[in-house]
């Protein structure tokens, strides 16, 4: 998967590829149990939407299941 992270502006702050192997910095496992989905689901969603996209989107579902 290759990744980009974007400043509020659209700059770019860092561009990187990620596979099983190099993803340990990130601990994205821990983010994906964090948000309760699939580790699998959550990487797709950024791939798709991008990361703070995805972060924002599941940090929604996060704030309303905790509601009900």
């Amino acid at each position: 998967m290759h990744m980009k992270l974007f400043n509020s502006k659209g700059l770019p702050l860092l561009a990187m590829s990620l596979d099983n192997r190099s993803d340990n910095w990130l601990n994205l496992s821990a983010i994906a149990r964090y948000f309760d989905v699939p580790r699998s689901t959550f990487l797709q969603r950024v791939n798709d939407h991008g990361w703070e996209s995805a972060i924002a989107h599941y940090e929604q579902q996060r704030k309303t299941k905790l509601k009900h």
